[in-house]
């Protein structure tokens, strides 16, 4: 939770709304603030809620946290909330370690536990840990399901997204290829699923693998082991 004014300061962090999005410059200096309207982080607070709280939403949340730092909601201007992701990691984590004692690391619960965990670190920004759960899933699905599944297209499909992020685009049109091949021989060209694999491939990732520059990286070495 940050808290914000308008008030004099040597530095501060400027918030600016626009277009729905949250843009930051961390460090601003307060002429910068001040002549381009923007709030100047005067202090901080940060406050552990517990998880039952959070888990309602800010509505609940917000006056919580905010009693905890012995403030008032009339004291802040502005709201910066973190719902904690070490609560989510304890349960995910939790949740393989069970997963890996009743049904091991190849069972379908396992393989779609995996695909969450990449989902919640994909959202968070992490797409390089998102990676190495998307591509245990892919194994699961290659071991349980067989290598020309749908399900295992799924992976390959979800997996050059991910590389696409990390703009490692070679690896990732690889990916989308296999995907394509698959859904192709298992649905037919006309599925939309199968549409959807090529628009992706040849509208997105393509143009981009054209367009990148040359480089030594994980993006050169095809498929992932």
């Amino acid at each position: 939770m940050v808290v914000s004014s308008t008030s004099e300061a040597r530095f501060g962090i400027a918030t600016n709304q626009r277009e729905g999005s949250n843009m930051r410059w961390k460090g601003a200096r307060s002429s910068f603030c001040i002549k381009h309207n923007k709030h100047i982080s005067r202090t901080f607070s940060a406050v552990g809620v517990d998880p039952a709280i959070m888990g309602v939403g800010p509505t609940i949340a917000i006056p919580t946290a905010v009693k905890v730092a012995g403030l008032e909601l009339d004291d802040i201007d502005v709201f910066e909330i973190n719902e904690t992701s070490i609560v989510v990691y304890r349960y995910v984590n939790r949740a393989l370690y069970l997963l890996h004692l009743t049904c091991g690391p190849s069972h379908p619960n396992t393989a779609a536990t995996y695909i969450n965990s990449a989902m919640m670190e994909e959202g968070m920004g992490n797409v390089h840990i998102a990676l190495r759960y998307l591509h245990k899933a892919l194994k699961c699905n290659q071991k349980l399901l067989g290598p020309d599944h749908i399900q295992t297209a799924a992976s390959y499909h979800a997996i050059a997204i991910a590389l696409s992020l990390m703009e490692a685009y070679p690896l990732s049109v690889q990916h989308e290829q296999t995907t394509l091949k698959i859904l192709r021989a298992k649905l037919g060209p006309d599925d939309l699923r199968t549409q959807d694999a090529a628009a992706l491939g040849l509208n997105t990732l393509s143009p981009r693998l054209l367009n990148r520059k040359p480089d030594a990286s994980i993006a050169t070495k095809g498929h992932l082991r």
